[in-house]
């Protein structure tokens, strides 16, 4: 955010940005007004200099991890939506655990509830799954069409480019002709 109001909100002790660890409810938005704003979804900074209380922000979500996150013990899973790692909200949406209050007010999984739902989300995956060969012949014919975003048509193609033995490879696993390119 360049040309911000934070030199005023410090002045007169008004509420700034300490974290933005909601995308929904964001306290960048809601604490800072600026004459403009690049929220980049591409994680790259354009070229515009920063000044004296611009403000800036650097986040990363999530990544890959390892398994399947409805298998995740759903007592870490209640640890780190109280430490904070994990919005409430994402526990039941993304791991499949149903956390209530406990007693001292922090979050703990009902594990006889969290049960029943990961079997719901496994029920629905299945309803929602299909053959491996069909979903193949569905990539395949994407592949053909060369249907991808422009940044990874560029990359599969400097791919191809810079390494012949990467696009034989490329080219034999979706049965492509030798002199098939992006």
């Amino acid at each position: 955010m360049h040309d911000t109001d934070l030199k005023e909100r410090f002045a007169k002790g008004d509420a700034y940005p300490t974290l933005d660890g909601d995308p929904e409810a964001s306290q960048i938005s809601a604490l800072c007004k600026a004459g403009h704003e690049n929220f980049d979804m591409k994680a790259i900074q354009g070229p515009a200099p920063f000044s004296e209380y611009d403000l800036y922000l650097s986040m990363n979500r999530g990544g890959p991890g390892i398994g399947d996150p409805i298998d995740r013990l759903s007592d870490s899973v209640a640890r780190d939506v109280n430490e904070g790692h994990v919005l409430e909200r994402f526990a039941l949406s993304l791991y499949g655990v149903v956390l209530r209050k406990g007693s001292d007010g922090s979050w703990v999984a009902d594990e006889e509830k969290t049960v029943g739902k990961r079997a719901e989300i496994r029920a629905a995956r299945l309803s929602e799954s299909r053959d491996a060969k069909d979903f193949f012949a569905a990539q395949r014919k994407r592949v053909l069409a060369k249907d991808f975003i422009r940044p990874v048509r560029e990359m599969y193609k400097s791919s191809m480019q810079l390494s012949p033995e990467w696009a034989a490879k490329y080219r034999s696993f979706w049965q492509l002709t030798d002199d098939w390119s992006f």
